[in-house]
Parts: structure tokens; C-alpha cells; sequence
């Protein structure tokens, strides 16, 4: 996943070092990508991630779109 408060965090970090003894970032994004970029790298990642789900779902029957075409 992606979350916005890294990028945040990472900013204030730059921005104000001397008021930052530790910070704990997950989910870290890369800042120096553009709008355009971030959004194609996140795009690509959600159809990979949701193709995995259809193939499963294609082959397991408990799954509740099982038998559908659920692409």
C-alpha cells in the first residue's frame, strides 16, 4: 500500500531536521516522482494486485465472484 502521511513526514523531516530526533515511516512513497509518475507506478501495481484476486477467485470456490468473470 501507499500512504500520504509518509510523504508528509518526509517533507517536514527535510524541511524542519532540527525538530525531528526519530520518525518511523511505513509504507514509504518516493517523493521525487511527479503526479504523472506516482499515479502510472500505482496504477500498474492495483491491476497486477487485482488480476492475482481474479485468478484466485477463478479457482476457489469460496470466493463469492467464483464462476463470474469477475475481471
Amino acid at each position: 500500500g501507499v500512504s500520504y502521511g509518509t510523504a508528509i513526514g518526509q517533507q517536514y523531516a527535510e524541511r524542519y531536521p532540527h525538530r525531528v530526533r526519530a520518525m518511523t515511516l511505513d509504507s514509504n512513497m518516493d517523493h521525487s516522482l511527479g503526479t504523472w509518475d506516482f499515479q502510472k507506478t500505482e496504477t500498474i501495481a492495483v491491476e497486477e494486485s487485482y488480476g492475482q484476486f481474479a485468478d484466485w477467485c477463478a479457482r476457489t470456490a469460496s470466493c463469492a465472484l467464483h464462476g463470474r468473470d469477475a475481471r
